[in-house]
């Protein structure tokens, strides 16, 4: 991958150039810093051409910038004179062509300036580049073997692309090749296997469908079209494409090894027992189990079975023996996650097949961790608590542990069993800040703190987070206030050298803690313990280790701690309450205070860490959703919730899944996400009660602003239509960027993720509006 000056970088705005013509074909990738100044087409022509001659070493004729012009997706020739940002779309296919040795023709020109005068060849088959023919001759035609050579090279940069998830690319070079070569056997077939990779079940049908017609007596594309039947539900249809490829086998004597079989017989099974068929179906998997012991895809079908048929240590059992054979395997671990969510009282089932291992901490460490990331959280905890009572001083045990309570909603427990483990370990440490020092600067916490709403009382702080008073007492200032006593002088410093990953697991225990301690209010207890761990960081780049997204909590409520003023909030004003519901940008509005309906209202935080709005779907098991439902339940019923989401969907998720061809653009992906989301917050109105504020993603990122400019353009628009009376739309965000709306107003920068406290003012705007 190379940038407009010979360089590679990793870089948001790219484009593919194409070539090709009788005896070569090739694609190459161009990436630009969209902040840099933007060449013209013509310093990418006369760069491209330099890059193509010195990558094929001119061995059948180097190209000549001069004889080179470029055309678009609609084989309209771009501008040469114009810059790249006016011509080229990100991601947009460019192909390179050879102009006409004599012609007069014009080919119709991008939006350009009037006074091109750009010759191209006329426009013949529009897929097929020109060839260099003069106009008044006709093209010779390529013999069917240079054809194949040609296609070859298309789908071989196919092959490429798909490992790297370029479903989008792949699919416009596939149609590229389909339009001039609609039966095409080998092309139907990765189109099709396209299709299954993103699970739109139907496209991928359809072209196997179209290959199994150009190959009647086929094995594998009648294999690859009964799959994507089951998959889209076409039972029958799938039955009998499977038992046409065993026809075929004997047919056309094909020479199949023994796996081969036993997968289409799994196959045939799979989708018998989907019909209603199911003992014809067991039967096909326990043939197969019983001449292939390890055969996964029998074992996973067998155990599914098995768990219908209330068979529930078979299942665990043999969903326990494919672990162990594929420990790493994505697929595996989601099967035996579902099995645990499936079979009830699952973990005393599980303890009956761990037998020895029961003991055994890693193992049970092991297994919380991976049946927590599909969303099987009651077991992940119990798993996780035995594993860390099994081995008390096992900081990377305790550590998960309690991420998976924060999942849990449960922060107060978080907190109790990081200062059990701290007590039990009080000799540990990170350079020179032990586990003991933390807990003297902690001083004594409530065995059971309250949970968040419970509180008679606040307390917010003011200035940096060391001007505090050291007093064995609970501070007693009010708003406008200073703490007059010098605070205690701390001598922690980082490590020497690098830290071990035990130190790295043990600073994470440190930075959680604080996490947890201001997710549940107790922000009375953070200031001295800012003032002790934070050195420990400091030099570190620990935004390169295991622990970034501890170390990035860490810092951001650092920051917000300086912001907070000092001030007891009465009883009267902490009983109105809205909650903040969100990602990580939830904690800057958190235990601050607006003004509602003439009524103070303090800010309570409901941290919901990592969730896109796009893991709201029904069918999505991934755990952020989950967290985000044991959140909103304990939320109370009738309450004011301000959500806060979309900003992760905008930095991760969108773009990734348009390059991925689920969706066909950005617009239609941000749709689909606004849907879900819309849909999830509309349920939970009519089952709770909630009076909801909609506020916007934040632009915060520069390499992300403008598709999250449009998320909002389009989330407003959304909300607009639905007119739900519960639902309130926060309009403000235009206003957090300067006034050309390119940057961030340097009042609302924080640490470059998340937004300024200051911030709230134009909230407090927005709320008024309303009114």
């Amino acid at each position: 991958f190379f940038d407009l000056h010979g360089n590679a970088f990793a870089s948001r705005m790219k484009f593919y150039i194409h070539f090709e013509d009788q005896k070569r074909v090739s694609t190459t990738k161009f990436e630009w810093k969209e902040e840099l100044d933007l060449p013209t087409v013509d310093h990418v022509i006369h760069r491209y051409v330099a890059i193509f001659n010195d990558n094929l070493k001119a061995q059948d004729g180097a190209l000549d910038a001069a004889q080179i012009y470029f055309t678009n997706e609609e084989d309209e020739a771009l501008d040469s004179s114009a810059s790249i940002k006016s011509q080229i779309r990100n991601g947009e296919d460019i192909f390179a062509r050879l102009r006409e040795v004599s012609s007069e023709a014009k080919a119709p020109t991008k939006a350009a300036a009037p006074e091109s005068s750009t010759k191209v060849a006329p426009k013949t088959q529009p897929a097929r580049p020109a060839t260099g023919q003069s106009a008044s001759e006709p093209a010779p035609q390529p013999t069917p073997k240079e054809e194949e050579v040609i296609i070859q090279g298309f789908l071989n940069v196919v092959k490429q692309a798909m490992p790297k998830r370029s479903f989008a690319q792949a699919l416009k070079i596939l149609q590229h090749v389909l339009n001039l070569y609609p039966t095409h056997l080998e092309c139907l077939r990765l189109t099709g296997k396209v299709y299954e990779s993103i699970k739109k079940w139907d496209l991928a049908v359809e072209h196997y469908q179209k290959a199994a017609a150009s190959d009647p007596d086929g094995m594998d594309v009648f294999i690859e079209l009964g799959n994507a039947q089951y998959w889209a539900g076409q039972y029958p249809d799938s039955i009998h494409s499977l038992n046409t490829a065993i026809e075929n086998i004997g047919k056309v004597n094909y020479r199949v090894e023994e796996r081969q079989v036993n997968d289409l017989k799994v196959l045939i099974g799979r989708s018998m027992y989907a019909n209603g068929n199911q003992d014809s179906g067991i039967a096909l998997f326990a043939n197969v189990i019983e001449g292939c012991s390890d055969h996964t895809m029998a074992l996973q079908e067998y155990s599914k079975a098995c768990v219908d048929r209330s068979k529930y240590a078979d299942a665990v059992r043999i969903s326990l023996s494919i672990l162990v054979g594929n420990p790493n395997d994505k697929q595996t671990r989601g099967h035996l996650s579902d099995i645990m969510r499936r079979v009830p009282n699952s973990l005393e089932v599980l303890n009956g097949e761990l037998s020895g291992a029961a003991d055994a901490a890693p193992a049970l460490a092991f297994l919380a961790v991976v049946i927590k990331e599909y969303g099987v959280l009651d077991e992940s905890v119990t798993l996780y608590r035995r594993s860390c009572e099994l081995l008390p001083d096992n900081a990377s045990y305790l550590l998960n542990y309690a991420h998976t309570l924060e999942v849990m909603n449960e922060h107060c427990k978080a907190v109790d069993v990081i200062m059990g483990f701290l007590r039990h370990n009080e000799a540990c440490a990170v350079s020179n800040v032990s586990c003991q020092a933390v807990l003297d600067v902690l001083g004594e916490l409530d065995d059971h703190p309250p949970k968040v709403g419970a509180r008679d009382t606040y307390q917010r702080w003011a200035g940096h987070y060391h001007d505090v008073k050291w007093s064995d007492r609970e501070l007693e200032l009010t708003r406008g206030e200073s703490a007059t006593s010098d605070p205690p002088r701390f001598d922690s410093k980082p490590k020497s050298g690098k830290y071990t990953s035990d130190e790295l697991d043990l600073l994470a225990i440190y930075f959680t803690l604080v996490k947890n301690l201001f997710i549940i209010g107790a922000l009375d207890k953070l200031p001295l313990l800012l003032a002790l761990i934070n050195p420990l960081r400091l030099g570190e780049e620990l935004h390169l280790t295991t622990i970034r997204n501890e170390q990035a909590y860490f810092c951001n409520i650092a920051q917000l701690m300086e912001d907070l003023p000092f001030s007891k909030v009465s009883k009267q004003i902490s009983s109105q309450v809205m909650h903040v519901c969100g990602d990580s940008h939830s904690l800057t509005p958190s235990w601050r205070t607006l003004q509602l309906k003439g009524e103070t209202v303090i800010l309570h935080n409901a941290l919901v860490t990592g969730l896109k709005c796009w893991h709201l779907r029904p069918e999505s098991t991934f755990y952020p959703k989950y967290n985000f439902y044991n959140v909103v339940e304990q939320i109370p019923n009738g309450s004011r919730v301000l959500m806060i989401f979309g900003e992760i969907d905008c930095r991760e998720g969108i773009l990734f899944a348009v390059e991925r061809a689920i969706y066909k653009d950005l617009q239609q992906g941000i749709q689909v996400t606004i849907d879900i989301y819309l849909k999830a917050l509309q349920e939970l109105i009519a089952r709770k009660h909630f009076t909801v504020y909609v506020h916007p993603a934040l632009p915060v990122l520069d390499p992300t602003r403008s598709i999250v400019k449009t998320f909002n353009t389009m989330l407003q628009a959304s909300l607009g239509r639905l007119n739900d009376p519960n639902i309130h739309w926060l309009d403000f965000y235009s206003r957090t960027l300067t006034d050309d709306g390119a940057s961030l107003r340097e009042e609302y920068k924080l640490d470059g993720t998340h937004i300024h406290p200051r911030y709230l003012s134009l909230v407090q705007e927005a709320l008024d509006a309303l009114d």
